[in-house]
């Protein structure tokens, strides 16, 4: 277990919420310049894959101080994903609807548990991992489902979704990192992270919502593609 220092989380935590709140409003000029799609827009360009992916590689390239400031990364961009991210697109819902998703409570229980060292006993973490394992196969499933009925416009729009998502959030980790003065590992992990490509939980988000769910699928499915060629390039800037 990887201990880091509070001022340092913070800094990590503020880079996260920068990064993913840019690369909203970026998106938001995307979709006002071009209008490339509704409400769904948002939800892949910016809401990263900082969890099986970006923590994966962090770890590789950084070891264990690598995963613990990604993990750090990822907490920040889950809360806003769950907050935030469902806000826009349940307008009309209402504006609590976020307040009816039970991984919003799932993740502050666990950043609290965390916070103070709660022993959480050995057969409730074991459910709670048989729980979690089929989670991903079946939201791949879905996507898998749902990108069989995608369109050529789907295609083009989800295009600029992962330039957004992609290039545009590189650009704002690389400010980001300068702004707040960053540096080292920390600074690496930070721009290694603003440039994963969309997270799978954002269709299930679009799905439930009806927000763009197939241009959703599209851009994950296109980003995690171009992410086989920006991911390395990525890595060999910051190391």
């Amino acid at each position: 277990k990887t201990a880091l220092d509070g001022a340092v989380l913070a800094r990590i935590g503020a880079s996260a919420a920068c990064v993913t709140l840019g690369g909203g409003a970026l998106a938001w000029g995307v979709r006002r310049l071009t209008g490339a799609g509704g409400r769904g827009f948002y939800l892949p360009t910016m809401f990263a894959n900082n969890a099986n992916m970006g923590m994966s590689l962090s770890t590789i390239a950084f070891g264990d101080t690598g995963l613990a400031m990604a993990a750090a990364y990822y907490v920040t961009t889950a809360m806003l994903h769950v907050s935030v991210g469902i806000t826009l697109v349940s307008r009309a819902s209402g504006r609590w609807e976020m307040f009816r998703a039970p991984v919003l409570y799932a993740a502050i229980a666990g950043i609290l548990a965390g916070r103070f060292d709660v022993a959480i006993p050995g057969p409730l973490l074991k459910g709670i991992e048989l729980l979690g394992q089929p989670t991903i196969p079946v939201m791949l499933f879905s996507l898998g489902y749902r990108l069989a009925t995608v369109r050529l416009g789907d295609l083009e729009r989800a295009s600029l979704a992962v330039a957004v998502r992609i290039g545009g959030g590189l650009a704002i980790g690389t400010v980001v990192v300068r702004a707040l003065h960053l540096e080292g590992a920390v600074a690496q992990v930070v721009t290694l992270q603003s440039a994963m490509p969309a997270a799978v939980l954002n269709f299930v988000i679009a799905e439930k919502y009806h927000a763009d769910p197939e241009l959703v699928a599209s851009a994950i499915a296109l980003g995690t593609f171009v992410s086989l060629v920006t991911t390395p390039l990525v890595l060999a800037w910051v190391l």
